[in-house]
């Protein structure tokens, strides 16, 4: 992951973190670029490392969940969030934006990492995904 793909907000997975050497899931408070840095927030706990330290979170349909992504009970259909779905393949997951035409392909982009969906949602949306809890 490089440090031009973060923006604040997005989350990342810090790992051997915790004493027992689990990781830890954070949110990116600041960038710093001079020195490749990235400040890390919990929400309560606030902490600054290099980018190399932290991992790109894989994103899964747990994942999807999380971040408020609904599959259709009357299709079960790919799991979507407003005019937003994301349609796993295999290794990849692909982002389609619905527009309200008969044609539902508008962009057709494939994400890997829960930071990916996160910028791209917000280029196409102007809204922040969330994580539910």
């Amino acid at each position: 992951m490089e440090i031009t793909e973060l923006r604040i907000k997005n989350l990342v997975y810090f790992p051997g973190w915790n004493r027992d050497g689990t990781g830890k899931i954070w949110g990116v408070r600041d960038i710093f670029w001079d020195d490749f840095r990235v400040g890390l927030s919990d929400g309560c706990i606030q902490t600054m490392t290099r980018i190399d330290q932290v991992n790109p979170i894989h994103l899964t349909s747990e994942w999807l969940l999380r971040l408020g992504f609904r599959i259709p009970a009357e299709t079960l259909d790919n799991p979507k969030k407003d005019n937003i779905t994301v349609v796993p393949q295999g290794n990849h997951n692909f982002v389609w934006l619905h527009t309200g035409r008969l044609g539902r392909d508008l962009i057709e982009i494939d994400v890997q990492y829960v930071h990916q969906l996160q910028n791209l949602y917000f280029a196409l949306s102007g809204k922040e995904l969330e994580v539910k809890a």
